[in-house]
């Protein structure tokens, strides 16, 4: 059972996915997860209909559920101790600092409003205008009497009176969407502050087919964030830089989503949870274009996708939790198309920083071909020719990660890695299928010596830390090897040392302990 968008609860003849009522949420749920829910700021839309006229309702439903968001003035003394304040600032401005915080909704800046109080010449008629906010707590004003402005007042009573601020709350809309198939006619916009979220459990049970779902900066507020999710769809994109949003379950059917549309410049912010989708998306490039411009800011949990994450010409500087690793996703995985998980997390950066934390890609992930990079990598798991493969400049730093194939961590190092720290990597698989890592060269002599610090790291395959066959021309340690461990039982001894390069206090695989240079 479900709503229909004129609130009428009913059966739909389609039971299919309804059987399992664990599967659907409740209004408590719901109000857990997002604010704006109640009886008059709730708009309900269900699929009674064809796919195409679900879609319509759908869209009729979102406007209908940004009618319902209202706005109330308020002004209202707020209390302050008179040492947080800075009184005349001149010019009639006065800064203050509110103590205990106020918890303040918007405070529209520059706009005049009216208080009669005592503020040490008597009481008066005031008029003040907000004319800065520094923090949620921190704020100018500019205060007038008759039209001049004061620049002698005490508030002698400020711990007491209070301070009037002049504040727009704003009541949230929420739209909720029941299980079906809803064929848009057109991108569904959200550019209000209304949550959108399914009300099943699983994403794939609330379908938008047709046309995808496009967020704009009018669903941006650092006061009122809003949260959308729960349905799976035929691409959602956002436009640049909408820091306040959260994204919840999302399945996107279509490449290049959960960034700008159309692989548009800029920067994809906002908190992404467990969100899957195709390839080139989470803010990445396209190989078929130039420079893109793109910037993958957000914080991601649990995220699904291959080819992505500031890839391709893209930067980022976001955080990374649980990513591309199919222990930490909930959904639905059985789809092949986000089976190969490789060329992500970097892959051909511009620059890529940020922080990752338990993530997985497999072929040429952890920024491969990545121009330059500044990242941390804790806890990360990847496949062959991971982990700065063929970067230029590489001053990431590398905990505890693991690779189960070759050419890994700094291998055929393009420029200069010496700023790269590896502590407590392993490359794990074998002679042949854990080949080449911790700095291996070029065969075809096309690679800078690799310098990074290898501290407390274990490769069990052969030719490691920039060691190689005969036919190798560059073969020798350049790097700083510090108490690691060379046990490959083929062709795994360390290398001879050369240039900056220095072995100290490592184990070969007869388990002698090795120093060189």
């Amino acid at each position: 059972m479900f709503y229909d968008p004129q609130h009428r609860l009913y059966q739909t003849s389609n039971q299919s996915n309804m059987n399992d009522t664990d599967q659907i949420y409740t209004m408590q749920d719901i109000k857990d997860t997002v604010g704006g829910v109640g009886s008059n700021s709730t708009v309900m839309v269900g699929s009674n209909g064809t796919s195409d006229e679900n879609g319509v309702a759908l869209l009729a439903a979102y406007d209908e559920a940004k009618a319902k968001i209202t706005q109330v003035e308020n002004i209202q003394a707020y209390t302050t101790f008179p040492f947080e304040s800075w009184m005349n600032q001149n010019f009639g401005y006065y800064q203050l600092l509110f103590s205990p915080n106020p918890g303040l909704g918007d405070t529209p800046l520059n706009v005049p409003y009216e208080w009669t109080a005592d503020f040490g010449n008597g009481v008066e008629t005031y008029t003040i205008i907000i004319t800065q906010r520094l923090s949620g707590t921190n704020m100018k004003f500019r205060i007038s009497l008759n039209g001049v402005y004061q620049t002698n007042l005490t508030f002698p009573n400020i711990d007491t009176q209070g301070f009037p601020v002049r504040e727009v709350q704003t009541n949230m809309a929420t739209l909720i969407i029941g299980p079906g198939t809803y064929n848009i006619p057109s991108d569904l916009e959200l550019d209000d502050l209304v949550n959108v979220v399914g009300i099943a459990k699983q994403e794939e049970i609330v379908k938008i087919t047709g046309n995808g779902v496009h967020v704009k900066s009018g669903a941006n507020n650092a006061t009122y964030p809003i949260v959308i999710g729960g349905f799976t769809t035929d691409g959602i994109w956002m436009e640049s830089n909408l820091p306040y949003i959260t994204y919840r379950q999302i399945r996107s059917t279509q490449p290049a989503s959960f960034q700008m549309k159309n692989y548009g410049a800029g920067s994809v912010d906002g908190t992404f949870i467990r969100c899957v989708s195709e390839y080139e998306s989470f803010g990445s490039g396209d190989e078929n274009t130039v420079p893109t411009g793109v910037s993958a800011d957000g914080t991601f949990l649990e995220c699904l996708a291959s080819s992505s994450f500031g890839c391709k010409q893209a930067d980022s500087s976001g955080l990374y939790i649980r990513c591309n690793n199919a222990g930490g996703y909930n959904g639905n995985t059985d789809d092949a198309r986000f089976h190969q998980l490789g060329y992500s997390f970097g892959y051909y950066a511009d620059v890529f920083n940020g922080y990752l934390v338990d993530c997985g890609g497999d072929y040429q992930a952890f920024c491969a071909y990545a121009n330059d990079i500044g990242a941390n990598f804790i806890n990360c798991q990847g496949g062959q020719r991971c982990f700065a493969y063929k970067a230029v400049t590489n001053d990431g730093q590398y905990i505890n990660c693991v690779t189960t194939s070759n050419y890994a961590f700094s291998g055929v190092a393009q420029g200069d890695h010496s700023g790269a720290l590896y502590i407590s990597c392993t490359a794990l698989g074998g002679n042949n299928a854990a080949a080449f890592a911790f700095g291996a060269p070029d065969q075809y002599g096309g690679s800078t010596a690799c310098e990074a610090t290898f501290i407390n790291c274990t490769s069990t395959g052969a030719y490691p830390f920039g060691g190689g066959p005969s036919y190798y021309s560059l073969k020798e340690c350049h790097s700083k090897v510090l108490s690691c461990f060379a046990i490959g039982q083929t062709n795994g001894d360390f290398p001879a040392v050369a240039g900056n390069g220095k072995i100290r206090n490592s184990i070969d695989p007869t388990y002698a302990v090795v120093n060189y240079g």
